[in-house]
Parts: C-alpha cells; sequence; structure tokens
C-alpha cells in the first residue's frame, strides 16, 4: 500500500480531512489512491454539481429556481458531501460512493 500522506500538501489535507469524519488511516489511504475523494471550495462545489446535474442544458427558469443550499445539504445527508469550516472559505469533502 502507497502511504500518501507526505506526497503534497494537497494530499496530507485530504487525508486529515478523510480521517476527521470517521474513515481509519488505511480507507484514507485506498481513497485517495483511488481517486475517490476531492476537496473543493464553495465556488467549485457549485460549478461541479453545475456540471454534474448538465445544468446547461436546463430551461433558464429552470435554473434561476434550482435550491442551491437544499441540494447540497442533500448531498450531506447521503454522506456523499462533508462541509469543513475552514478560514477564509469554508471548503467541501466529496466523496466519490
Amino acid at each position: 500500500m502507497i502511504n500518501h500522506e507526505y506526497k503534497s500538501p494537497i494530499n496530507k489535507e485530504l487525508k486529515n480531512a478523510l480521517l476527521s469524519i470517521g474513515i481509519n488511516e488505511e480507507q484514507a489511504d485506498q481513497m485517495i489512491e483511488d481517486d475517490e475523494a476531492v476537496i473543493y471550495t464553495e465556488s467549485e462545489l457549485y460549478d461541479f454539481i453545475a456540471e454534474m446535474l448538465n445544468m446547461d442544458n436546463w430551461p433558464q427558469n429552470a435554473q434561476l429556481y434550482f435550491d442551491w443550499e437544499k441540494y447540497i445539504r442533500d448531498m450531506g445527508y447521503n454522506s456523499i458531501l462533508h462541509e469543513m469550516k475552514t478560514y477564509p472559505v469554508n471548503t467541501y469533502l466529496y466523496l466519490y460512493r
């Protein structure tokens, strides 16, 4: 098994985030190795969701009424998104499950 802890500062931050939500060290290393987790800033998360939902093809009025907060909250309920209070902007840990 490859230890990614000090491979890069991003991987170290990602591993710490995974450990903080209760994933054990071995699973965290495996998730990093398999690219199953990523950290997004808030703006990156919005871009990711828009791309994932193919919102460019939605009617304009549907895009205007989309409830971002509820969608993000539901992702948290499904344990695929974890909000992390960081300074100066909040970041989000997204798990590909």
